[in-house]
């Protein structure tokens, strides 16, 4: 899985300067996990329960911060767009309270799609903990796979955000300055959804990895 990630998605330049993150410090399935495989290759599929507002995904321990400067990339599809709360963020929440919310009381960086927020795009987001920025890709909602990378500088004081297309051709990138998460925030993988109505939806995880500059 690492692997694979870092031939399709790291470019060969970062692999000198950058180092593996740890094993995640445990990634924990809600909803299930249940190993699949189809023209994209493997993945894991999480299932939510049948009642508005069951939740479903994978999500790890505290594994990094901004101070690590952190990259990190995922490998995804949203099986369904509509009547939902998708997150994929490196955060200091729990899953639970990161799909509860369209703007949950936490710090946090990635992507989001809520049809409750009307979002027809993939939404680039971080939070503070108070204030969220929310920035609009320009890339509509689909269900294709996709990669997302998530990069934090922290002695530039950014966080950037790349989205790409099921043959990593890039296809929208924001640099944000305002709103990060504090340097010294523990931050967690989550990669989840909440069903917005009584239907069961579905979360599936191709892999992800995330580095850290040597140099620190």
């Amino acid at each position: 899985m690492l692997t694979r990630l870092v031939e399709s998605g790291l470019a060969e330049s970062d692999a000198s300067t950058l180092d593996i993150e740890g094993m995640f410090q445990g990634i924990t399935s809600t909803g299930g996990a249940v190993p699949t495989i189809d023209a994209n290759g493997t993945f894991v599929r999480s299932t939510s329960g049948g009642v508005s507002g069951d939740d479903t995904g994978l999500s790890s321990e505290l594994t990094t911060r901004r101070a690590h400067n952190p990259k990190f990339e995922i490998k995804f599809k949203f099986a369904e767009i509509t009547t939902v709360r998708r997150w994929i963020v490196l955060t200091d929440l729990t899953l639970a309270t990161q799909v509860a919310s369209d703007s949950p009381a936490g710090s946090f960086a990635g992507i989001r799609l809520s049809t409750d927020a009307s979002d027809t795009n993939f939404r680039f987001t971080c939070k503070d903990g108070t204030t969220l920025n929310n920035q609009d890709s320009g890339i509509a909602v689909d269900t294709a796979v996709h990669y997302l990378r998530i990069e934090f500088d922290d002695t530039a004081g950014t966080v950037t955000l790349v989205l790409f297309n099921s043959s990593h051709t890039e296809q929208a990138r924001v640099t944000l300055t305002a709103n990060l998460p504090a340097a010294g925030t523990n931050l967690r993988i989550v990669s989840a959804c909440e069903t917005r109505d009584a239907v069961a939806r579905t979360v599936d995880n191709y892999g992800m990895a995330i580095f850290k500059r040597s140099s620190i």
